[in-house]
Formats: structure tokens, sequence, C-alpha cells
């Protein structure tokens, strides 16, 4: 889990998104282009930041049969990684990705607390 800084409700504003960077934070995934995505401002409400407060993102994985019979010493992390994608986690980056879609955050903010090594 992160947290990212939320967009200040009072003064974000739409802008275009970054298409290079958008399938920068998704890759290898493919997860659609949003229409449009929200540029932090500044006010008095927050400061002048274009944030206020903080969000999680999450990456949970369900153990199943499948998993549980991965777990044992000497496992090596990436084939259980591959193993819980494979049965539906949803990494970092496409939790935060789903923030920003919903203009709760920026993509610079996602991949400052998801580096690339993490998705």
């Amino acid at each position: 889990q992160r947290l990212v800084r939320v967009l200040c409700p009072v003064c974000k504003v739409a802008g275009e998104v970054n298409e290079q960077a958008w399938k920068s934070l998704v890759s290898p995934h493919r997860v659609e282009l949003p229409k449009s995505s929200m540029t932090p401002v500044g006010c008095d409400e927050c400061r002048q930041t274009g944030f206020r407060g903080r969000q999680g993102i999450y990456e949970i994985m369900q153990v199943n049969e499948s998993i549980s019979e991965l777990i044992r010493p000497g496992l090596q992390v990436s084939s259980l990684r591959k193993a819980a994608l494979n049965n539906g986690m949803r990494p970092l980056r496409i939790a935060g990705a789903q923030r920003v879609a919903a203009g709760k955050t920026t993509i610079d903010e996602v991949v400052s607390v998801a580096p690339l090594g993490e998705h």
C-alpha cells in the first residue's frame, strides 16, 4: 500500500492526459486512456499546493489454493507475483491509474510513490 496526495477539490482543473505518461504508468497492462485528467492549481484551501489530503492505493493478493502451493522456503518472489497477477491481483500502479482516471490525483503523484519497478 502507498499514500498518494489527493487533488484539492476546490481548485483542481481539467486538462489533457499526457498519453506517453499514461502508457508509462500502466505498462505492461492495457488500461484505456481517460478522456481528461485533473491538474493541481493551488488556492487558499490547499495552501497553494494543489493537494489536500492523502488517499491509499492498494495491491491485495488473495491467497487461493494455487497461490498457497507456491508459498514455501526458497520461494521466487517473481513467480509468486506472476501467479497473483494471473489470479486477478491489481498492481499498485493500476490502482493509482484508477485514481488518476477518477480525477483524484495525478500521474506524477502515482509514479512518485509507486516507481516503475513496483508494477
